[in-house]
């Protein structure tokens, strides 16, 4: 079931470009707080990219956590105080079309810490798909 509190949008960034989607508060305040995998999840889901049409490109959503309260953001297997494991989305281009809408679960690993964000990031060659709305929403299981 989708939790209305848990939610983040925003616009995929332009070509050679990254954007953070962030805070989303999962009321974790301190560094370590479990080493248990945690029951729900957050989805990453995009609607069809219609200009993505590069086979050999990928965009990519990253799951990011924060060790000082949202002031920055890491990304998984950064170093040994950042979120581990890297939680990754990759969405390939397709050749005339454009990549479908979908989306992706994204497990809540151990270890997180503060808020959490999400880093999309467009390969610098890739189409504009500026003008296309993403979501990542908490959900529970």
């Amino acid at each position: 079931m989708k939790d209305n509190a848990l939610h983040l949008e925003g616009f995929f960034p332009a070509a050679g470009k990254s954007i953070l989607l962030s805070p989303l508060d999962l009321g974790v305040d301190l560094a370590a707080f479990s080493n248990q995998w945690r029951q729900g999840f957050l989805r990453f889901s995009w609607p069809a990219l219609p200009n993505h049409t590069n086979p050999d490109l990928n965009i990519t959503a990253t799951l990011c956590d924060s060790g000082d309260c949202g002031l920055s953001f890491q990304t998984g297997c950064s170093g040994s105080a950042a979120l581990i494991p890297m939680v990754l989305a990759a969405i390939p281009g397709v050749a005339g079309t454009g990549a479908a809408a979908g989306y992706m679960d994204f497990p809540v690993p151990p270890r997180i810490r503060g808020p959490v964000g999400l880093l999309i990031t467009s390969p610098s060659t890739g189409g504009d798909n500026t003008g296309c709305l993403v979501n990542f929403d908490g959900y529970d299981e």
